[in-house]
């Protein structure tokens, strides 16, 4: 009993520390206007997490501290394993918008089906289930008739994959030709959409958006053609059409980060600049060229930074106080008409420390 209290207290000692800090240097979040606030989203997840909260702290302490940040729209990285929190949060905030990662799930090694080896059946079977698994839990806490698949606009098949071919040893075995990589992925892609269009009559095709997650690495010849299927597929289901990216102007590897930093290479980085560059670049050098190669409009294409955010620990030049310059900074940005980050969803990686990842920082990226 005692180290279960001893647990429940660091938890809660840990969630205040992290709350002066965002309370601090984070209240520009509070005063932004209403458009920002409905484009503000943090990701969530608990699976490296060695003590994981309660619901009854997810609801009256995590819900309350990223409310009063502005923050009400999530990004699910294991939605199947945090269905609690799912129905947690729906509950709080029954409009607020879910990006979901659906990615994992297509593994399902106590079965032994590969990536490359999926048949449409399968990929309906395995979304069919997450589907359920995540909406059993919200109806117990929502009632029998809500539906969570109302919430989501962006359902995310794959993350990353540029990095996942490069530095997955099993992939470039299989696949020596990335094109033969992109094939099947892209293939996938089709498999998950036609899922989404048939799902309840078809319910969700004109509203869910189904894409790929793209890193700011430089991958094109996987991301290009990649993103170039899934927005054809978007296009002939009548979905919004969407890209997403993860962007972390602030890079802080241990590699190319070892201890010091320029004054103006922090200084770009802080202010939002080295993220709004990256948004023009997206914008100008990958998006609106794919686009117009098949006939799309880039504008009606909406672009979202699924993860970007500032550690808190591990190096120097990672801690509280420049974290929080760096959210007031993004978040001017977004107020800015002016700049290429207005108008833009942007998802803060994350909204709690996860204190198994491996890594120098990986474990301090909590806003809490």
């Amino acid at each position: 009993k005692q180290a279960k209290e001893s647990c429940s207290n660091k938890q809660n000692m840990n969630l205040a520390a992290k709350f002066l800090f965002a309370n601090a240097f984070l209240g520009i979040m509070a005063s932004a206007s209403d458009d920002v606030k409905d484009r503000m989203g943090v990701g969530f997840s608990t699976s490296k997490m060695s003590t994981k909260p309660s619901s009854d702290t997810i609801l009256n302490q995590v819900i309350p501290n990223l409310k009063r940040l502005s923050i009400t729209n999530f990004r699910m990285y294991n939605a199947d394993e945090d269905a609690e929190y799912v129905a947690a949060l729906i509950k709080a905030n029954p409009d607020l918008k879910l990006v979901v990662d659906t990615g994992y799930l297509m593994y399902r090694e106590s079965e032994g089906i590969q990536y490359w080896d999926l048949t449409s059946d399968d990929v309906a079977r395995y979304l069919t289930d997450y589907i359920n698994e995540v909406g059993g839990k919200v109806k117990a806490v929502n009632g029998d008739d809500y539906e969570w698949l109302d919430n989501v606009e962006l359902l995310a098949y794959k993350n990353e994959p540029g990095i996942e071919y490069h530095h997955t040893p099993w992939f470039k075995v299989k696949f020596p030709d990335y094109n033969d990589f992109v094939d099947c992925v892209a293939h996938v892609n089709g498999f998950v959409q036609d899922f989404i269009n048939s799902y309840k009559d078809g319910k969700y095709k004109t509203t869910i958006t189904v894409l790929p997650l793209f890193s700011g690495a430089p991958y094109p010849r996987i991301q290009v053609p990649l993103m170039i299927k899934s927005l054809e597929l978007q296009r002939d289901a009548g979905a919004p059409l969407g890209v997403g990216w993860n962007l972390y102007n602030c890079n802080q590897h241990p590699d190319s980060w070892p201890g010091s930093l320029p004054g103006e290479t922090l200084s770009l980085c802080l202010g939002g600049s080295g993220l709004e560059d990256q948004v023009n670049w997206l914008k100008s050098v990958w998006i609106a060229p794919s686009a117009e190669h098949i006939d799309i409009n880039p504008d009606d294409i909406k672009l979202t930074v699924t993860e970007t955010g500032y550690a808190t620990g591990g190096l120097p030049y990672a801690n509280e106080y420049l974290a929080g310059i760096f959210y007031n900074g993004l978040i001017s940005k977004m107020e800015d008409p002016s700049s290429s980050l207005h108008g833009v969803d942007i998802y803060f990686f994350e909204a709690l420390d996860e204190d198994l990842k491996p890594g120098i920082v990986e474990p301090y990226w909590g806003l809490m």
